[in-house]
């Protein structure tokens, strides 16, 4: 069933497949099958006179095309569940955090993480000098808070919305890096309005406006 609900190419070959199967069974070359529609909605056969046996492989068909019409509406229904479940778990885990000032890094090496709030002037205060780490080529830093949204830049030319509140949060104690993160490119393949582009990558995360804030 999951692997049904992640692709709609899987979902419509389940469909089409039972459908197939529906007219291999049921189906006739040599007739027209009349149907009509109850008040109800449901589809039952126009009943032909003196002929019982028509009529009875029509009602079949007209039931078997309806438990296909159902399952592939309920399959569509656990897909939409299950995206609107993915929404509110992430809505409700942020309500179980504060919602505290924190810094979002972004690497060179492409891994993203959230950090305490004076990891900015630590990185701003850094020096040549300073001992290197892995992952602490920085791109992208800014302020923002643990229940806000911030900005995905990807080489595509896209921007994709993302929460602070599912990055991985790292120390800021110790050289500064993003070690401990997450690949940015996780967050980019599951978007509504736009499609993800083969080899996409993302080049920079920015700070969005918080709807919380006047102006």
């Amino acid at each position: 069933l999951d692997r049904i609900l992640a692709s709609d190419k899987v979902l419509d070959d389940v469909v089409i497949d039972e459908m197939d199967e529906a007219v291999a069974k049921y189906g006739s070359p040599r007739r027209t099958v009349l149907l009509d529609k109850d008040a109800d909605g449901a589809l039952t056969p126009v009943v032909a006179h003196g002929d019982d046996e028509a009529s009875s492989s029509a009602l079949a068909a007209a039931r078997a095309a309806a438990t296909v019409s159902s399952a592939a509406a309920d399959v569509a229904a656990a897909k939409k569940a299950a995206k609107k479940a993915g929404e509110d778990n992430v809505a409700a885990t942020a309500l179980q955090i504060d919602d505290e000032p924190c810094v979002v890094m972004l690497s060179a090496t492409g891994l993203i993480a959230r950090a305490p709030e004076n990891a900015l002037e630590r990185w701003r205060n850094r020096s040549a000098s300073d001992r290197r780490v892995r992952d602490d080529q920085i791109i992208s830093i800014f302020r923002t808070t643990t229940r806000s949204s911030y900005g995905l830049v990807t080489s595509a030319g896209r921007l994709v919305l993302a929460h602070v509140v599912e990055l991985p949060a790292v120390p800021a104690d110790g050289p500064l890096s993003v070690e401990g993160g997450v690949r940015a490119e996780e967050f980019i393949g599951m978007t509504e309005s736009t499609d993800p582009v083969a080899s996409e990558r993302v080049v920079a995360a920015i700070a969005m406006p918080n709807a919380n804030e006047d102006g």
